[in-house]
């Protein structure tokens, strides 16, 4: 599928996606996932944006504590969720890029 570029959601909508999908994890793989992606699609709609959403979550949102192991833990954690999903979408290009390991 052509990536298309458009407008990213606006600032207000950053963590949205996040919020709208956090308790899929509690179901089992499959499910959760399927899930997750129902809710995304129907608040979001396209692939790209769901992608850009969730990595800008991730790089915006995350304030760590880079020289705390609590800190980081969290920062584990929130990359491998982000890295879960990106995989179920084929778009794990974007967060392996350059600029997204920059950010972080």
């Amino acid at each position: 599928m052509p990536v298309v570029l458009e407008p990213q959601l606006p600032k207000v909508e950053l963590g949205k996606a996040k919020v709208a999908i956090e308790e899929c994890v509690m179901l089992p793989p499959p499910m959760g996932y399927k899930r997750a992606k129902e809710i995304l699609r129907r608040l979001f709609g396209q692939p790209h944006v769901i992608a850009r959403e969730l990595l800008d979550s991730l790089v915006d949102g995350t304030h760590v504590d880079y020289s705390s192991p609590d800190g980081l833990e969290y920062l584990a954690i929130r990359m491998e969720n982000c890295f879960i999903t990106l995989e179920q979408m084929n778009y794990t290009s974007d967060l392996n890029s350059l600029g997204t390991l920059e950010k972080i």
